[in-house]
């Protein structure tokens, strides 16, 4: 075949006048429909388009926020980045706006309270503009019909005088209260009107507050301090999945050969049923199946205390017999570990007395073995000498008040009795993430009166009279108690975008109204610095 065949764009014959086209040609030959290839393929890529288009295979539109409902301090079009110092779920954060609206949160460069940020702390920009945020107060009437808008006016009245007819029938039910400033508002309210307070959360660290008072006598567990230990044992520990927790610094800065100040880079070593991220960044890790991670735990304190007579705890016959069942030989056979291996991490702890760290918190201290795993781990960090060395911080200022799954059923109990005739419900949705044994939805059904303070119509506010909806942290003042010691303020860095009350601020105006003379002096003050606020300038 002649080498002239191939010359892009140029037909040649073969036999008999057989016309052969370049197979690199995207043009039509001779005689051929005007329509090539490529635009073939265009009129189809268009074509599919307008099917679906018709087809109606496009995301619903929603609502978020116009920007016609311009800031008022906003004047000059789309205005500077701001940044503003607030507080999210107790952690200090940056926020950076944008024509007067959060777009942004990051840490504070700041900051050395300890605390992280974790996905719940950034995704709380899209909290703020979530389209399913109730608009304003809204009368439920437990379902019965659509719910309807009322007003701040009517939904206050209402509740005050049930409240006021309950006395110490009603219970406020919230989430975990770490701020000073709430704490000591519910607390007068309790005072004047004998209302109970009832905090519980379903992501609540129990187990370790259980432990260490039935160890110490108080529930605030102390914060481990990875970067002074030399050997770290992990059992069922995720600090590296829960960013929030504050702890990837601390274990970063000793995981280099060159080490701070010449301190050696330090060993992990991971026991845990799953793989988690903090697994995968072990020097080893062993699998134990999280149900005998506080069997394995107990294993390692008898060897160091019993066998080894290692520790203030050697030589005491009541801590000897309470590990007599725990002897390393009979707990690895029953977990599936090699004694070996357990007796290795014995050998690295008494080594490392002084400079051996112990610590959980993971989904393990979440089971129903929850509360002995950390026991255990307590008995670890007193044996290798944590606590004298200083490898396990006591976090000062004011705890962090939670209840577990028991105290959630105790409620659910008293409803169901007819002890409680009002419920305020401000921040949990125990009806969706209750635990699976407690019937929150059967209970309310009992309760006369239920005042939502949550944002939302969620599960437990459609079970409600009312919902009163409370405003996102960005919206209203608050503070946060850190585990340094010291409080950080959380200000408002955008006007409220509804018709929207701060927690605080309810809780203070309901004390104000029961009567309670420090919180009508705030109000009065709160009142008086309103109208003191000068008019914001205009174009």
């Amino acid at each position: 075949m002649s080498g002239a065949l191939f010359e892009r764009g140029v037909p040649s014959s073969g036999a008999e006048g057989e016309m052969t086209m370049n197979p690199h040609e995207t043009s039509a030959g001779p005689g051929a429909s005007g329509l090539d290839r490529r635009e073939f393929l265009r009129l189809s890529g268009i074509a599919a388009a307008g099917a679906l288009a018709a087809a109606g295979c496009q995301p619903p539109p929603e609502a978020t926020i116009p920007f016609h409902d311009m800031p008022e301090s906003l004047v000059d079009g789309l205005g500077p980045a701001r940044f503003f110092h607030t507080v999210i779920d107790g952690s200090p954060v940056l926020v950076r706006t944008r024509e007067g609206r959060p777009v942004l949160v990051a840490p504070n460069p700041g900051d050395a309270s300890g605390r992280g940020l974790g996905v719940r702390h950034h995704a709380a920009v899209m909290d703020l503009y979530d389209p399913d945020r109730a608009r304003g107060p809204i009368s439920v009437r437990r379902g019965r019909g659509a719910p309807v808008p009322s007003s701040w006016a009517t939904a206050s009245a209402e509740l005050l005088s049930r409240m006021k007819a309950s006395g110490a029938k009603a219970v406020l039910l919230t989430g975990p209260v770490g701020g000073p400033a709430l704490g000591a508002a519910i607390a007068a309210l309790g005072a004047r009107t004998g209302m109970r307070h009832v905090a519980w959360t379903p992501l609540g660290d129990d187990a370790a507050a259980v432990a260490w008072t039935q160890a110490f006598g108080h529930p605030r567990v102390a914060r481990p301090r990875l970067d002074r230990a030399d050997v770290i044992l992990g059992l069922g520990a995720e600090f590296l999945d829960r960013p929030g927790d504050g702890l990837e610094r601390d274990f970063a800065a000793r995981r280099s050969p060159d080490g701070p100040e010449g301190a050696p880079m330090s060993r992990f070593v991971q026991l845990e049923g799953r793989l988690t991220l903090t697994g995968a960044n072990a020097d080893r890790r062993i699998r134990v199946r999280d149900s005998q991670l506080p069997r394995v735990a107990a294993a390692l304190a008898h060897e160091l205390i019993v066998a080894r007579t290692i520790g203030p705890l050697a030589g005491d016959a009541a801590v000897a017999a309470a590990l007599a069942p725990f002897a390393i030989d009979g707990v690895a056979a029953q977990a599936g570990v090699e004694a070996a291996a357990l007796r290795a991490l014995a050998d690295a702890l008494a080594a490392g007395v002084g400079r051996a760290l112990a610590i959980g918190g993971g989904s393990a201290s979440s089971s129903r073995h929850g509360a002995a795993l950390e026991l255990a781990i307590i008995l670890l960090n007193v044996t290798t000498g944590a606590f004298e060395a200083g490898l396990l911080e006591d976090v000062a200022g004011v705890e962090a008040s939670s209840g577990d799954g028991a105290t959630l059923a105790g409620l659910a109990r008293e409803m169901s009795e007819g002890r409680i005739d009002l419920l305020i419900v401000a921040g949990v949705n125990p009806v969706y993430d209750g635990p699976a044994g407690v019937d929150f939805a059967s209970a309310m059904a009992k309760v006369p009166f239920i005042v939502s303070f949550n944002d939302r119509l969620d599960e437990t506010s459609r079970l409600a009279d009312v919902l009163a909806p409370a405003s996102h942290p960005f919206e209203c003042w608050g503070d946060a108690a850190l585990p340094t010691g010291s409080f950080a303020i959380q200000q408002p860095v955008v006007q409220p975008l509804f018709d929207t009350r701060g927690l605080l601020d309810l809780v203070v105006d309901l004390a104000a109204a029961a009567g309670a003379a420090v919180a009508a002096t705030a109000v009065t003050a709160a009142a008086a610095a309103a109208v003191a606020v000068p008019a914001p300038a205009t174009a």
